[in-house]
């Protein structure tokens, strides 16, 4: 199930179904999904902050999308220097 930047938001009840994760790494696919679509970066802060979840919550929703291959880390760079993480969706 691939999905382009314009389609990404129109993803059918049958595709969700065929996701395999458990309801923590579903929402918070749909909460980076929204941010992504919003504009905002996406950082574990930012998905904490937004669902009221903790670090914690966020770093093992977002450890079973990079497992399963629905999401990647980007890192953000500035000189060289590595300043961030940033997730993309890719599934």
């Amino acid at each position: 199930m691939r999905h382009t930047e314009s389609d990404r938001d129109k993803i059918t009840g049958k595709e969700v179904e065929n996701m395999k994760l458990s309801l923590k790494g579903l929402g918070c696919w749909f909460v980076i999904a929204n941010m992504k679509k919003q504009g905002e970066h996406i950082t574990m802060q930012c998905i904490a902050e937004k669902t009221d979840s903790s670090i914690a919550a966020v770093r093992t929703a977002i450890a079973e999308l990079i497992n399963k291959g629905y999401l990647k880390r980007e890192f953000i760079r500035e000189g060289g220097i590595i300043r961030g993480i940033e997730y993309v969706i890719v599934a």
